[in-house]
């Protein structure tokens, strides 16, 4: 009876997020500096078109926006593999740094995720590909019995329940990182293991911090494209890139701290469950 009443709890989920923002801010930023901001802004000089997702004519069908798309990825995806390598190493860097006892130091941080950079692509791939696969599955299904209402809640279902099975292998990279676990199938299992009974929870803090990101975000960007345009087309659009770089930035570090806080507390409760463990 005590297993079933212990819950993820969202505020110190929220808690946890500010401490480890507040009692690592100098190595973050070093580590957030090196392996996001840069590589953002560089991606963005290099290939500008990498921020213009493709905008369908209004009432286009579905043959034309997948010939946007893959035009998109076919220029596009040499980057964005990069910088989803880049990235990587730096979340992986900073969940190391701090969820790790004792405290490991950049360069120790930044080699633990050199370490576990391979294993953790291979397992975020895995799981990417059985998430779209269970969708497509329930979007097919759907849409097989040939009714439109039907076809429209069962892509609706797929996507909330491709949300929902994120939401339960969000503890890859923090496992990866502070528990030095490397093989993607126990990885796997475990994140499913210590997220069970928690899923809707979970999913309800992510969802909840990157609207709040989102929205802080467009008003930054709103606010700061303003200003900058009151001093020239140049400074307008090299301050643009700056600025998205920047966010993204502090998006990233904010989200990777919360699954730092994410996998915390569901230790401890996996721990209080099993005190043997």
């Amino acid at each position: 009876m005590r297993e079933a009443t212990i819950k993820f709890d969202l505020d110190t989920g929220w808690r946890d997020v500010k401490r480890l923002a507040s009692e690592n801010r100098t190595l973050l930023t070093a580590i957030a500096g090196i392996f996001i901001f840069v590589p953002f802004a560089a991606a963005l000089i290099l290939l500008p078109s990498i921020a213009e997702i493709p905008q369908p004519p209004e009432g286009a069908d579905m043959a034309t926006v997948s010939k946007a798309m893959s035009a998109f990825y076919a220029e596009t995806w040499w980057m964005l593999v990069i910088l989803l390598a880049i990235i990587t190493i730096g979340q992986l860097a900073m969940l190391a740094l701090v969820e790790r006892k004792p405290s490991p130091t950049v360069g120790e941080a930044i080699g633990v995720a050199g370490k576990a950079l391979f294993p953790a692509l291979l397992t975020l791939f895995m799981q990417s590909l059985g998430v779209q696969l269970v969708m497509a599955l329930v979007a097919g299904a759907a849409a097989l019995l040939g009714l439109g209402a039907l076809a429209f809640f069962g892509l609706l279902a797929a996507f909330v329940l491709g949300w929902y099975l994120s939401a339960r292998f969000s503890l890859i990279l923090p496992i990866m990182a502070a528990e030095g676990q490397l093989n993607p199938i126990a990885v796997l299992g475990t994140s499913w293991r210590r997220t069970s009974g928690n899923g809707g929870r979970l999913l309800a803090f992510y969802v909840l911090v990157a609207i709040a990101l989102a929205i802080c975000g467009l008003v930054a960007l709103m606010l700061t494209a303003v200003v900058l345009a009151l001093f020239g087309q140049t400074v307008a659009q090299s301050g643009g890139v700056i600025v998205s770089a920047a966010l993204i930035a502090i998006a990233v570090v904010i989200f990777t701290l919360v699954l730092a806080a994410a996998h915390r507390q569901l230790l401890r409760l996996e721990r209080g469950r099993n005190p043997e463990a």
